[in-house]
């Protein structure tokens, strides 16, 4: 788990920037410049025109985004490289946003999207892809932010509905652990289930005659052990 050391909100660096039309420059809270993976300093495009939008319209450009899809390459396109591509996507389409900066206790920082939503406030997106280049939307994610504590992410679906509660965030991922650990067991149950079928026909089958009322036992133990797992998969 990376837990979060700092949180530092991106701001353009006007006096860099001038007027080139490339785009303006970033920097933290230390002053830091923002580069790309290739070294260069990253620069957003802003649309004068765009505004703070609700957190509706906000996922409905996401639906029409397909910036998380693209392939995470290490050395050419990363976390920064996708949060950038969803700023300079979301201002072209009217909608304000912001990125922010990610440091950790351990290990490389991170890149993300923020949109100050008018009915939930400040909310985060990260829809940093995977290297696979995965076609579908499972990496349009909420970010869960709070400093001392892992960083989070919920797919939209989900996080759409406590946008900006990290203890939501907490919550979710418990009912996710118990819903491994019941995965497992249910997992274990079958290949259990299985093997005493898989058995029970070997005593059937045998030459010799097998004792009948051990037989019906053995059968009906099997039809409650399956009945039971049919319950608990439900």
């Amino acid at each position: 788990m990376r837990f979060v050391r700092l949180l530092l909100f991106l701001t353009l660096a006007a006096s860099l920037a001038s007027a080139r039309n490339a785009g303006d420059l970033l920097l933290n809270a230390r002053k830091e410049l923002l580069v790309c993976s290739n070294g260069r300093p990253a620069r957003l495009r802003n649309n004068p025109e765009a505004r703070d939008r609700t957190l509706q319209e906000v996922l409905l450009f996401l639906v029409d985004s397909d910036v998380n899809r693209q392939r995470y390459r290490v050395g050419e396109y990363v976390c920064t490289e996708f949060a950038i591509a969803l700023h300079d996507e979301a201002e072209a389409a009217g909608i304000r946003a912001g990125l922010v900066s990610l440091s950790f206790y351990e290990g490389l920082g991170h890149a993300l999207n923020a949109f100050n939503t008018t009915d939930y406030g400040l909310v985060y997106i990260d829809s940093t892809g995977s290297s696979e280049g995965d076609p579908d939307d499972r990496y349009d994610t909420i970010g869960y932010i709070q400093i001392g504590k892992p960083y989070g992410r919920l797919h939209v679906d989900l996080g759409a509905r406590w946008p900006n509660e990290y203890r939501r965030y907490e919550e979710s991922k418990s009912i996710f652990r118990n819903l491994e650990a019941w995965d497992v067991e249910l997992s274990q149950e079958l290949e259990a289930i299985n093997r005493a079928s898989a058995e029970l026909r070997h005593r059937v089958q045998r030459p010799m005659r097998p004792n009948q009322r051990t037989l019906r036992k053995t059968a009906t133990d099997l039809k409650q052990r399956v009945e039971k797992y049919n319950r608990m998969l439900e």
